[in-house]
């Protein structure tokens, strides 16, 4: 009977760890500081930390890639944000990719319809990031809007153009415009089919990029 048990105990602690490291995942921001705050609001915060510092990599990477500026890459991509056009899924760094992967676990905040994905505006984490944007008037058209539901990064552009400088002080802004503006238009993407991006090294060679936001990225 002893033996019984201890194999089967045995099988639940292998099955334990083997569903661990299959379930890995590797938060390379958490030392950084912290960004988001919703109480009432169901949500992995500390993925949307990652997804936030993450995609201000993808920015300087992509958009500032000269002067590691994260406004600056805020204000640059917001032409491909408020267009048809999805970001270069070949120069997205490994480390996103992953994050991407993790975020479509947050079944809740997005809705799927034919396999593609927008982001569930009627989420309790959106009414949070809506309700502490910094600029009250941002507030009240990004309430209207989904109230009526006419919702669309479009018609939220016009007004979000004038304070888009603002996001990397607005921690909620910038959460909201990471997932609504960057992540959804990533989210059906097979990246197990894209190569990841490469850089010439110093011996001539082409290597994949390495997610390491460089020192200067810190610049605002």
């Amino acid at each position: 009977m002893k033996t019984k048990q201890f194999t089967l105990l045995l099988s639940i602690t292998l099955l334990l760890v083997t569903s661990c490291k299959n379930n890995s995942f590797e938060y390379k921001y958490a030392d950084k500081e912290d960004t988001i705050a919703c109480n009432n609001a169901p949500a992995n915060i500390e993925l949307m930390k990652e997804a936030l510092y993450s995609f201000e990599y993808e920015l300087i990477a992509n958009y500032s890639r000269k002067t590691a500026n994260v406004s600056q890459g805020y204000a640059a991509y917001m032409s491909t944000a408020l267009s048809e056009r999805i970001p270069n899924a070949n120069a997205i760094s490994e480390h996103t990719r992953k994050v991407i992967a993790e975020l479509k676990k947050e079944k809740d905040l997005w809705v799927i319809s034919n396999g593609k994905y927008t982001l569930n505006y009627h989420n309790d984490l959106i009414t949070c990031l809506s309700d502490n944007f910094l600029n009250e008037n941002l507030q009240t058209t990004l309430k209207a809007l989904i109230s009526t539901n006419s919702m669309s990064p479009k018609l939220f552009g016009s007004p979000l153009r004038t304070q888009i400088r603002n996001a990397t002080k607005d921690k909620f802004l910038g959460t909201f415009i990471a997932l609504d503006m960057y992540y959804s238009k990533l989210m059906d993407i097979d990246f197990s089919k894209v190569p990841l991006p490469l850089e010439l090294t110093k011996d001539g060679t082409l290597t994949p990029v390495k997610p390491q936001l460089p020192p200067s990225a810190s610049k605002q």
